[in-house]
């Protein structure tokens, strides 16, 4: 009789405190049912963003490799270049010293040598004393620009 009494007492507050804790876990799992849903939308959103950074990464990857394969390419051109520009230097040099050992002894290798006129019209060409592009006019002079014929001498501006 005395656990039926207390058993009736008790039942109230226990019934009560069963269903408080009963709602306290279900207002507990609600939450944490809305947190799994934020947390998965923005997984979603950093998945995408990764997707997007994969993709950049990659364009980025191939642009890093034509830029590495042209630079190899300038600087096998440039290679190219040198070993050209030295042949040059060593055919030039060559050419030098044979047209030196010719002219040693050359009877027109003195000062007062008059040049012909086609030697100053390669050197006047393109340049200021080649005014209309055609040449010099007048005969040979030892001094390039200037010109010893009076008839054809250009009045000063």
């Amino acid at each position: 009789m005395i656990s039926e009494a207390i058993k009736a007492k008790l039942a109230p507050w226990v019934i009560g405190g069963a269903l408080v804790l009963l709602g306290i876990l279900a207002g507990t799992i609600a939450w944490l049912m809305a947190e799994r849903d934020q947390l998965l939308a923005d997984v979603a959103k950093m998945g995408q963003a990764l997707n997007q950074a994969k993709v950049t990464n990659a364009e980025n990857q191939n642009r890093i490799d034509e830029l590495q394969a042209d630079i190899q390419w300038r600087d096998q051109k440039a290679l190219e270049r040198q070993q050209r520009q030295r042949q040059q230097a060593r055919q030039l040099a060559a050419v030098q010293s044979e047209l030196e050992e010719a002219l040693k002894d050359a009877p027109c290798s003195g000062p007062d040598y008059l040049w012909p006129d086609a030697v100053f019209e390669r050197m006047r060409e393109d340049t200021v004393s080649d005014e209309d592009g055609s040449g010099p006019a007048g005969s040979a002079s030892p001094v390039p620009g200037t010109n010893t014929d009076p008839g054809t001498a250009k009045p000063a501006n």
